[in-house]
């Protein structure tokens, strides 16, 4: 608990530097209400659960004209300059084959054109 407590504390610090308020994102869960430690650990025990391994698609890929794309097919998070993800949370479908494959594949792809891309 008192790990999850601090990770909560240090993703609230992170979030509030000028880089990650910039896009004008605000924290849903546990919300700004909940301020203490105590309130965070009361919140993880009420909410916090055991979850599937093959979470997918909370942060989806796709072209610009797609309004729910979070990301480029380099992984690139929109709106965020520098920052990219590479795991499952970028797959756009539940895919046909075991999720860690897909993901693989997925990152030596992004991590190509990552290696050819002089932009960064």
């Amino acid at each position: 608990m008192h790990k999850m407590t601090e990770a909560i504390a240090l993703g609230r610090e992170l979030a509030d530097t000028a880089p990650m308020r910039s896009p004008g994102l605000n924290e849903i869960a546990p919300g700004p209400a909940v301020t203490t430690d105590t309130d965070v650990a009361a919140y993880l025990r009420a909410h916090v659960k055991p979850y599937p391994h093959r979470l997918y698609a909370t942060a989806p890929m796709g072209p610009d004209t797609d309004a729910h794309a979070v990301v480029d097919f380099r992984g690139c998070v929109r709106g965020v300059s520098g920052l990219r993800v590479v795991d499952a949370s970028i797959l756009p479908d539940v895919p046909a084959v075991a999720t860690n494959v897909t993901v693989i594949m997925v990152a030596e792809l992004i991590a190509d054109h990552f290696t050819q891309d002089t932009s960064v």
